[in-house]
């Protein structure tokens, strides 16, 4: 590396040519400084041919999952949830169809099937709009973790890259994410938490409430130093650290609303009451052309639009611990992975 004092690239290190004491002229315009590195023998270029990378891609159903879908139809999470709606409405085509066995002539065994016709139709608005609804909720939920998953990358980025000491930022990154997963399933368990704190920041988490916000916090405190003497490129590292930190907490309380505010309980209500009555009445209108097998007919039509509602119902909160939600331990996994390749080593330990 040169540096030439005379043009004006000044290595602060080196002290200024003094003026000569017999000319009073400088004894050189600039001065070159050189660094002498010892030669390193050359190495070739390393064997990648067994370099295992890439994200782990998640199950997706294909055309040919039919026949398996089928024969795992009674282990279905949806059938055991909706059970209780079959089992009524199987009892009750199977009581309309033994009375009509008995007095086929019964006036209500020749009602007009038009109403049931025009229902129909509101009844298939009602359960696109609920699952259109619930699948919005579900995916602004993954919208918000991905950006959660960035935001960490960069944070812990920026503090390797820029900070003398990151040493507590990239752990504290990494265990706010794993917090927040579990704030927002309602319960933070430490002991399942694998990032190692010091004792200061755990007491600091042991005081409760919101967790998340404490450990945001903690990271605000840790980036104080960043240009607070007022060096340009220090001062707009400082700006963008808080900036993602910021964005972790923005990302926290949009998580919050979704789980505060589920799909106002009058439209869920209506929804359910209006598909249990279209139900039950069902087999009056299907028994006088079917007779016993309206058992099977009503058993179809229930599972089929019972199902869709249930579906909006499982997903419409995305952050539960159940199965059928958002992995967010996998999401924080991925963000502690990350983070620990960036520095080198465990967060563990």
């Amino acid at each position: 590396m040169y540096s030439f004092e005379g043009l004006g690239f000044v290595n602060p290190a080196v002290k200024p040519v003094r003026a000569s004491p017999a000319t009073g002229k400088s004894c050189s315009r600039y001065r070159v400084l050189t660094r002498v590195s010892t030669p390193t023998a050359p190495q070739g270029p390393p064997d990648l041919s067994n370099l295992k990378a890439g994200i782990a891609r998640p199950e997706r159903y294909t055309s040919s999952d039919w026949a398996r879908n089928l024969t795992n139809l009674p282990r279905s999470a949806v059938l055991r949830r909706i059970q209780s709606h079959l089992l009524w409405n199987i009892f009750m085509a199977a009581a309309v169809g033994l009375a009509h066995e008995v007095n086929q002539d019964f006036v209500l065994f020749h009602l007009s099937t038009l109403p049931h016709m025009l229902l129909g139709t509101a009844a298939s608005l009602l359960l696109v709009f609920r699952t259109n609804s619930a699948y919005d909720r579900f995916w602004e939920g993954r919208k918000l973790w991905g950006t959660l998953i960035n935001r960490c990358r960069n944070l812990a980025s920026l503090a390797v890259t820029n900070m003398e000491d990151p040493t507590r930022v990239v752990p504290l990154t990494a265990a706010f994410a794993y917090l927040l997963g579990q704030h927002l399933q309602g319960e933070v368990r430490m002991s399942t938490m694998p990032i190692k704190l010091q004792d200061n920041e755990l007491r600091e988490i042991g005081k409760g409430g919101n967790v998340p916000y404490r450990v945001a916090a903690m990271l605000r405190e840790e980036i104080r130093g960043v240009g607070n003497k007022g060096e340009f490129p220090a001062s707009a590292v400082r700006v963008s650290m808080e900036e993602d930190i910021t964005t972790l907490v923005d990302v926290m309380g949009a998580c919050e609303r979704i789980v505060k505010t589920p799909v106002p309980l009058a439209y869920s209500r209506h929804t359910s009451r209006f598909l249990s009555v279209y139900a039950f009445t069902l087999p009056l209108i299907l028994v006088d052309k079917e007779g016993l097998m309206v058992v099977f007919s009503v058993l179809m039509i229930t599972w089929a639009l019972f199902g869709i509602e249930e579906i909006g119902h499982m997903i419409e909160d995305p952050f539960t611990p159940k199965s059928f939600s958002l992995p967010l331990r996998d999401y924080a996994v991925t963000i502690h992975t990350s983070l620990e390749e960036l520095v080198g080593h465990k967060l563990t330990e």
